[in-house]
């Protein structure tokens, strides 16, 4: 008999199919009726603790039919419990495989976001900001966009990086979707001002209100001077976030 052990405050699981090799002989390693049976005791085990969340990690690199039998047993083991799939992708097509079985982090809006903020991209560019889905995991900065050294130089931010607050304030004050924020970017700001914190708590709010943060509409570029001084003044409002 199994002894499970409650666990308190534990809200997230990472789960992942990748085994080392020498851990099971080399046919165990494959998606086979023995092995999706451990996972699926494994994950009533997790549940058994009142584990409410669930992380897959490389999910791209998973069969799809494999994924949405483990996302099937978890909701029927739990209808309500979080399941999200790590897809570290910005290509649409590679998000669409795995978004019909469950959430998916987001890369495509994180690009198009740090584009804007950064004056890569028109400011227009937010009013319609690419996503995966609806319901999608969003953030500014994760741990690829952190501790892949390559591609944090070419898709991420330094955690001093103003822009980065930026991002994080627009993202969590906008509607839509899932946000997970990284833990040492809640006290991102300047001095005293938490712009990103002060954030996060607006947005829990408006949720537990039940009225979540309103879709921002910035106006679209033209030659009027209105239009121009509509776009700064949106700038300058989130850029007062953090103390400036």
């Amino acid at each position: 008999r199994r002894m499970v052990a409650p666990l308190r405050n534990s809200r997230l699981i990472l789960l992942c199919t990748n085994f080392p090799e020498n851990c099971a002989p080399r046919s165990d390693l494959k998606p086979t009726p023995k092995v999706i049976d451990l996972h699926k005791r494994h994950i009533d085990d997790l549940l058994q603790c009142g584990v409410e969340g669930f992380r897959f990690d490389a999910a791209k690199h998973i069969r799809p039919e494999t994924l949405r039998t483990y996302v099937e047993h978890i909701k029927r083991g739990s209808p309500n419990a979080f399941v999200y799939l790590e897809v570290l992708s910005g290509n649409m097509d590679m998000q669409s495989i795995s978004t019909p079985t469950a959430s998916t982090t987001d890369f495509p809006y994180c690009y198009a976001l740090r584009a804007v903020v950064r004056g890569e991209s028109p400011m227009s560019t937010l009013r319609n900001l690419p996503t995966v889905s609806c319901d999608s995991i969003r953030f500014v900065r994760n741990h690829d966009t952190i501790m892949n050294h390559d591609f944090a130089r070419s898709h991420g931010y330094k955690h001093d990086d103003p822009c980065c607050a930026i991002a994080w304030v627009f993202m969590l004050t906008s509607g839509g979707g899932s946000a997970i924020v990284f833990p040492e970017d809640e006290d991102m700001g300047i001095g005293q001002a938490k712009p990103v914190r002060a954030a996060l708590k607006f947005r829990r709010q408006m949720i537990d209100r039940g009225n979540p943060p309103a879709k921002v509409q910035p106006p679209e570029k033209s030659a009027t001077p209105s239009a121009r001084r509509l776009d700064e003044l949106m700038l300058c409002q989130m850029i007062s976030w953090l103390g400036h």
